[in-house]
């Protein structure tokens, strides 16, 4: 950070935000599958959304405890790490079960890139 008296404050204050952004994807677990079907493909990709957003507080309450206490203790890390391999598996399977929606993200001007090429991009995403 680059003033120290105010590393403690922006980290709070970006703690408290993304803490309310994860709140705004979760009415898509009631929408979402009401539109598009009642599908482990809609469910996965909802809670994609919701991974992208608590991974972003997670990181910014590491951010916090570090601009506080200066470490984190070995049960918040441990929770932090298995947060972020949980968001990580949800992302290669949001990929997996979306090759529809993966393709059209994919260059064309990538050579030899095929709709199968973009669902072995999920296993990569896993570990």
């Amino acid at each position: 950070m680059l003033w120290r008296r105010n590393a403690r404050f922006g980290a709070a204050a970006l703690t408290i935000l993304y803490g309310i952004l994860v709140l705004f994807p979760l009415p898509r677990f009631q929408a979402a599958p009401h539109f598009l079907g009642y599908r482990t493909a809609v469910y996965i990709g909802v809670l994609g959304g919701v991974c992208q957003q608590i991974i972003l507080f997670v990181a910014a309450a590491i951010l916090w405890g570090a601009a506080v206490g200066g470490s984190l203790s070995q049960g918040a890390t441990l929770i932090a790490r298995w947060i972020f391999r949980l968001c990580s598996v949800d992302f290669g399977l949001a990929h997996l079960t979306a090759v529809q929606r993966v393709v059209p993200m994919i260059p064309k001007w990538m050579p030899l890139i095929r709709p199968q090429d973009a669902s072995a991009a999920g296993p990569p995403d896993d570990l």
